[in-house]
């Protein structure tokens, strides 16, 4: 695929995404801005396949009108079904444009599906792929979600919709509700450090007691975080809410481990159709996109590594706050392992503190036997997570790291 074909492909999704959101809103005004931004990314996709089929030159290319465009597609073989509608769609936007004639919504909606059936078998033709596809491959980050987004796809091709709805939601537990996930609770404490996202009354042994009655009761959204999540990766909530609705409920305790599923009796024949695995695929894809790309906004953190102490540190105690004057919860021994995060001045306003994590040596410090405290940071001695300032060992030049 060309390099001009793909960029113009991409920039055809997102138009086609916002004019989404815009059509299926119930105002006539939404629907009609929808409408406008539908017919750009239609002519957009087309013009791309002129492109990488080399149909016209790009000079030519620019003076074609959209029936023009539609002509030359077909004349090359290329199927372009819906054309007739296609090309009503385009006089309906100019009278919209130009004139502010006001398109119904169930109208633009009924473009926007001929416009999604169209765009797939061009691009079927022109680069052997659809455009679902093409974002996948592209715009996706490698990873286990994108794993089952793929096979998700593929299940569609295959007919097989329910299991292609199940790979969905998969991807879905991973990239949301795994951070919803109470099952790290059932003994009184998180062994796994997962569901921080959950509320705090689930997280309870007693409540996971009373509560969980099969496995995929584990996730428990708390949905004003859900809420505000979708909000800041500028994704409909409603659509996170449909993706959820219209997938069956699936779980795992940890990676690698073994997945749950469960749905209504009903929901095979009722739910698992085409209309609704491609519009969940399609719309998951863009939920990870878009979580993604935020995720990518923050600026990247470097997180130390755990060392054993340096014999210099052994029986220093560790205390419950930045002060010599607090509480002893720990005394800096061997067999175990200890991670500094943080400097800080301590409350007499003269001592500095390092804030310490330490636990067992083999175990983590997820794990239950995990203490946090300060560490006393004097200038006669090296700072444990620096190891040129301890140049003739006993510090982490002489140590494993985890």
């Amino acid at each position: 695929m060309k390099e001009s074909t793909l960029h113009s492909l991409i920039t055809a999704r997102s138009l086609l995404d916002h004019s989404r959101s815009l059509i299926e809103s119930s105002s006539a005004h939404a629907a009609t801005a929808g409408l406008i931004l539908l017919q750009d990314a239609v002519e957009l996709v087309l013009l791309a396949a002129v492109n990488e089929r080399d149909l016209d030159d790009a000079a030519k290319a620019e003076k074609l009108t959209f029936d023009q465009i539609v002509g030359n597609l077909i004349g090359a073989g290329l199927r372009v079904p819906k054309s007739g509608t296609l090309k009503a769609m385009n006089r309906h936007r100019v009278l919209a444009k130009h004139y502010g004639q006001l398109v119904l919504p169930e109208t633009a909606r009924g473009y926007l599906e001929a416009s999604q059936t169209s765009i797939d078998a061009v691009l079927q033709d022109a680069v052997g792929t659809d455009l679902r596809s093409i974002v996948l491959t592209d715009l996706l980050d490698n990873g286990e979600a994108k794993d089952f987004l793929v096979a998700a796809s593929e299940l569609i091709g295959d007919g097989n919709y329910l299991k292609s709805l199940v790979a969905v939601r998969q991807a879905l537990f991973i990239e949301v509700e795994s951070n919803y996930s109470v099952e790290g609770h059932i003994n009184g404490h998180n062994i796994f450090g997962g569901g921080w996202r959950a509320p705090a009354f689930a997280k309870n042994a007693e409540w996971i007691k009373e509560n969980v009655k099969e496995p995929t009761d584990y996730v428990v959204i708390d949905n004003d975080k859900l809420r505000t999540d979708a909000l800041e990766w500028g994704f409909n909530v409603n659509e996170l809410s449909n993706i959820r609705r219209l997938t069956p409920a699936v779980f795992r305790s940890s990676p690698n481990e073994q997945w749950f599923v469960a749905y209504d009796l009903g929901f095979p024949e009722h739910h698992a159709t085409l209309q609704n695995a491609q519009y969940c695929l399609d719309r998951t894809i863009e939920l990870v996109r878009r979580k993604q790309l935020h995720e990518k906004a923050l600026a990247p953190w470097v997180a130390l590594e755990a060392f054993q102490p340096p014999p210099v540190f052994i029986g220093e105690p560790l205390f419950n706050s930045a002060s010599n004057k607090g509480e002893v919860v720990h005394v800096v021994t061997e067999g175990y392992r200890y991670r500094v995060s943080r400097r800080c001045t301590g409350f007499d306003g003269a001592t500095e503190f390092l804030r310490v994590t330490a636990f067992p040596e083999g175990s983590s410090e997820w794990m239950p036997g995990t203490i946090w405290g300060f560490l006393e940071d004097r200038p006669d001695r090296p700072t444990p997570f620096a190891p040129e300032s301890n140049p003739d060992g006993g510090g982490l030049n002489d140590t494993p790291i985890d």
